[in-house]
């Protein structure tokens, strides 16, 4: 099964939404210039690589895209579960900065 059939399969969501987050990760996945294949998530694990990367993005779009990692390695939760929570505490951090940056209704920066 490819990812894009596992994130189908373990979510109730339209095909569209599948393939944004698929695009999304695709994107990481070029700039991580890897040799292991995009369908095994092995490929998320080097976490300070894949937040460097994120870390470059507008806010909204770091959002986005560590939200698609987040559905990607829930396919497999019990086999990324550390990479899993460390990405969740990414996100949060990325949240409380979102919801600043919302509350004080600032445009987000690169």
């Amino acid at each position: 099964m490819n990812l894009f059939e596992s994130i189908k399969a373990s979510r109730d969501i339209k095909d569209k939404s599948v393939k944004t987050y698929i695009t999304s990760l695709k994107k990481i996945h070029e700039n991580l210039e890897t040799s292991i294949d995009f369908d095994n998530l092995d490929w998320l694990k080097p976490i300070n690589k894949v937040v460097s990367i994120l870390n470059e993005l507008k806010l909204t779009t770091r959002k986005n895209y560590t939200n698609a990692i987040i559905v990607a390695l829930m396919t497999e939760a019990d086999k990324y579960k550390d990479t899993l929570t460390a990405y969740k505490e990414y996100l949060a951090t990325i949240l409380s900065d979102y919801n600043e940056m919302v509350s004080t209704q600032q445009k987000s920066k690169k």
